[in-house]
């Protein structure tokens, strides 16, 4: 019942949002000059122009299928950069500071959040947070920023934890593979431990033993 509740709240604000939206005074996106600009220890970043002016304001992309609302702030992305789709629900968002990404959400067809990415200050991914349509969270994944290993940690539909442990990526030919390493838990259906396996910094399983 509260689930059913938060997401009808969440429809009818995304609802109020987008006619909120059309009401602003807006101009077609692809009006905008775009350019780069490189800030010192970050890297480049977009500007956008208008009239030969550095823009603020809002822009809209319409599309068949959707459209995509941007706010601007003296030339820079700033604030949400939202999309809706033709029956007014939001589904995919956007959230920017002064140019960099901080976050990106999106959204089921029927309003429940879908996936949360934050980033830090360079707009590098710090943490992802997955969900089920149920509203229990499905998967969570922290990033170290000085290497390509990352905490991951599953769930069940009912919430228990499934597994969990570290994660890297490696070069596969021409492919990037996500790959286990190091120990790694798994548990059963009551969320208790049933099994340890060990993998090496190749992702080889070196070990499993059942608990």
């Amino acid at each position: 019942m509260k689930f059913i509740l938060i997401t009808t709240i969440s429809l009818l604000l995304s609802i109020q949002l987008y006619s909120q939206s059309l009401n602003l005074d807006t101009i077609q996106f692809d009006k905008l000059i775009e350019s780069e600009k490189e800030i010192r220890n970050i890297g480049f970043i977009n500007l956008y122009h208008y009239n030969g002016e550095l823009y603020t304001g809002v822009a809209v992309e319409k599309r068949l299928t959707n459209n995509t609302f941007y706010q601007f702030k003296k030339g820079r992305k700033h604030g949400g950069t939202i999309t809706y789709s033709k029956t007014k629900r939001k589904k995919l968002e956007w959230e920017y500071h002064k140019g960099m990404l901080r976050a990106k959400r999106e959204w089921y067809m029927d309003g429940s959040l879908k996936l949360e990415v934050l980033f830090n200050r360079k707009s590098r991914v710090k943490k992802e947070t997955f969900w089920y349509r149920n509203g229990e969270v499905k998967e969570r994944i922290l990033h170290n920023s000085h290497s390509e290993n990352r905490k991951v940690k599953r769930y069940s539909k009912k919430g228990k934890t499934t597994e969990k442990g570290r994660e890297t990526s490696l070069e596969s030919g021409k492919k990037v593979e996500t790959k286990k390493v190091g120990k790694w838990l798994y548990f059963d259906r009551k969320g208790k431990r049933k099994k340890i396996e060990i993998y090496d910094q190749e992702g080889h399983l070196i070990s499993s033993e059942k608990v």
